[in-house]
Formats: C-alpha cells, structure tokens, sequence
C-alpha cells in the first residue's frame, strides 16, 4: 500500500528468499533496494508475519525521509 504512494520503481529481484510468490514480491524488492525494509535477518522477510509497531514505524519512518530528501 505504502509503494503504491510513493510511484516506486518495481523490482524483479529481491534479496529474500521467502518472497518470490507473494503478491507484495516487487514492492518488497524496491523497498529492500530503497533501504526501506531490511527483513528478519538470514535471508527472510516472512512476509505472512504480523508487523510490529517498532518495524511499521521505522518503515514509515524510513520511507518519510527518503520522500522528505527528494523534495
């Protein structure tokens, strides 16, 4: 949801494992490539896992400033 705001760039490849099939899969990648999210350690995202509110915050947080800097 959040990549669709910010016209990201879709990513054909991802630096997870466990994200090849997932619906999400391109804006995952793009955000992975942006810094924006860096998964849950040894190659993983887990993208069916809950979010926490400390992971959903410096995400938002994380994607403000990369918006915030291109002005």
């Amino acid at each position: 949801m959040l990549a669709r705001l910010t016209n990201y760039v879709p990513s054909t490849t991802s630096p997870f494992s466990d994200v090849e099939s997932n619906w999400a899969a391109d804006a995952i990648g793009a955000f992975a490539a942006a810094g924006i999210v860096s998964g849950k350690g040894e190659g993983k995202f887990e993208p069916a896992a809950p979010s926490s509110r400390e992971e959903s915050v410096a995400i938002i947080v994380r994607l403000l400033d990369k918006l915030l800097a291109q002005g």
